[in-house]
């Protein structure tokens, strides 16, 4: 029997070595949650979908989720009004219908929404809940990021006053939605008036299922996220993650 094991490890690591070798094809194999963790902690910008995001919440060992949350780490989404009326409303705004739009057909994430997990989300406790698959953080969310590094939280979005970014909060008084001061970093619920042109920093929460981590670059691509070698699986959502210079399905 010991033989027959020994025999059995020899040929999964002749396999393994014969891969490395392949062009094109790098395998690494690391614990999921130390992974994503480890880079929500220190801040390090990831790629998906041809943008940059941080890590804010890793649930990549959740038996009910096997997610990691994103949110947008630069100005790649440019500015815009929370609403073109004087209703703060989230569900029915101007900046969550151009999000929706970004997932729809023809939009920039069209091709990777269906690794996209779809969230309930709403704006205040009077508001519609609505799905989203990109979406703005609440007030609570955003308060969250004050236990991540500061360049998490603090992002000044260049040509809004004082660098605010929108939260799909609604503000205090009627017609205001919360934002952030991107400057210091300070979550204001009181909010300012909603046809303000503040940062668009949206969220994600990505299926690990359905991407693959290639940490050399930091990048998330769509693909199966299992690689079978003669019948061994492994799946990062488990127990490991699988890094792949390149698309496997």
């Amino acid at each position: 029997m010991k033989q027959k094991l020994k025999r059995f490890m020899s040929i999964l690591l002749s396999i393994a070595l014969v891969l490395s070798l392949m062009p094109g094809m790098n395998l690494t194999v690391c614990a999921a949650t130390d992974t994503y963790t480890a880079l929500m902690n220190n801040a390090t910008v990831v790629k998906f979908n041809g943008y940059n995001w941080y890590i804010i919440e890793d649930n990549s060992t959740s038996a009910t989720e096997g997610t990691v949350t994103l949110l947008a780490a630069d100005n790649g989404f440019g500015l815009s009004a929370f609403s073109d009326s004087f209703s703060n409303a989230y569900s029915s705004s101007k900046i969550k219908a151009t999000l929706d739009a970004m997932t729809a057909e023809g939009g920039a994430f069209a091709d990777v929404a269906n690794v996209i997990e779809t969230v309930k989300v709403k704006g205040s406790d009077s508001d519609t809940e609505v799905d989203a698959k990109l979406y703005l953080l609440s007030t609570s969310e955003a308060q969250n990021l004050n236990s991540l590094p500061n360049e998490i939280l603090n992002y000044n979005y260049p040509g809004a006053d004082m660098g605010a970014w929108w939260l799909r909060s609604a503000g205090l008084p009627d017609g205001y939605a919360a934002c952030v001061f991107g400057e210091d970093g300070y979550v204001y619920d009181f909010g300012f008036d909603v046809d303000k042109g503040f940062g668009v920093r949206p969220a994600l929460k990505l299926n690990l299922e359905s991407v693959i981590f290639a940490s050399d670059t930091n990048t998330f691509k769509v693909g199966s996220a299992t690689v079978d070698v003669t019948g061994v699986s492994l799946d990062k959502t488990t127990a490991q993650t699988i890094d792949v210079d390149g698309t496997v399905s």
